[in-house]
């Protein structure tokens, strides 16, 4: 989802002359993002949330207020607004094998909660038929409450990091990334992701790995479990009606078991 990556990565922003941006519709509420792309350098912005998606960081919340939020399959709300920028720092004239291009990007993350603004940026690239990326960012969370009964609301203050490698081909894509959350108790996630392009249609099929100490949340019992490792299964499928157009259908997006429709219109 182009629109997640855009969060985590601003170099991801598109630099090519376009206008557009990506909708999605779950449980009668939207997230989108917006872009523009002037030939060498792009703009987006975005008050979607990132976090407890499948292709984005953990969630910092309360077991307590994470299982009634699983239960309810409500997906995770989040206060901040991202703006991002993209310049194509090079790209050569080559193409095939030989192609070469390499994006840097900047971006801020405002916190409606704790009316801050945080820092972050990052580069990608082509190379070939690789792809690449890397990119680090601050963040914070305010807390729902604070557990030792005060009627303030505790705020965690943590940085991001992601790391991502891919290969592409004419019909084929793959790629690979880590996330990692440096807190008090660090998390990592690392998502396999592949995708089929079938002339108007492009099948999605992705693996998510998560390592941290939070609980996994069994869906039969409706309990948290104790659990390490936690694994979770993405699949979409998107259509393109026309030229400008592509809509969607997505499983488990917000890691709720959801179904999610997408939207992407593009100029």
């Amino acid at each position: 989802m182009k629109s997640n990556t855009i969060r985590i990565n601003p170099s991801m922003v598109p630099v090519d002359k376009v206008i557009g941006g990506e909708f999605l519709y779950y449980k009668n509420g939207f997230d989108f993002a917006l872009i523009r792309g002037l030939g060498r350098i792009g703009a987006a912005i975005s008050p979607a949330n990132n976090e407890e998606t499948f292709f984005g960081p953990p969630s910092l919340e309360f077991d307590e207020t994470r299982a009634l939020r699983l239960e309810n399959n409500e997906k995770y709300k989040s206060s901040k607004i991202a703006l991002a920028g993209a310049f194509n720092a090079y790209r050569g004239k080559r193409t095939g094998l030989r192609r070469l291009e390499l994006n840097v990007g900047l971006m801020a993350r405002y916190n409606r909660d704790t009316q801050g603004i945080l820092p972050g940026g990052g580069v990608s690239g082509i190379l070939g038929p690789f792809t690449f990326g890397y990119s680090i960012y601050s963040d914070e969370t305010m807390l729902e409450y604070d557990p030792m009964g005060s009627d303030s609301r505790p705020v965690v203050k943590y940085n991001a990091e992601s790391v991502s490698a891919g290969f592409y081909l004419d019909s084929l894509i793959l790629d690979y990334s880590v996330i990692r959350l440096y807190t008090e108790r660090p998390m990592s996630v690392n998502v396999l992701t592949g995708s089929v392009l079938l002339k108007r249609f492009i099948l999605t099929a992705s693996w998510r790995n998560e390592k941290s100490d939070r609980s996994y949340y069994d869906y039969e019992t409706k309990t948290l479990i104790p659990m390490q490792d936690k694994e979770a299964i993405f699949a979409g499928v998107q259509y393109r009606v026309a030229p400008f157009l592509m809509i969607g259908a997505f499983h488990n997006y917000y890691l709720v078991g959801d179904i999610t429709l997408g939207t992407t219109l593009l100029f």
